[in-house]
């Protein structure tokens, strides 16, 4: 794997954590995907 693909990778995860965030109902849900993305970048 290159550097480039990992780059790659993370940001999508960042971005599905996000989404994934937004659509819970429940605050701590919320939170823990929220907290999911920061540690993917």
């Amino acid at each position: 794997m290159t550097v480039g693909f990992q780059f790659v990778r993370a940001i999508d995860s960042v971005s599905a954590n996000i989404s994934e965030g937004f659509g819970r109902f429940n605050k701590g849900n919320k939170i823990r995907f929220y907290r999911m993305s920061l540690g993917s970048i």
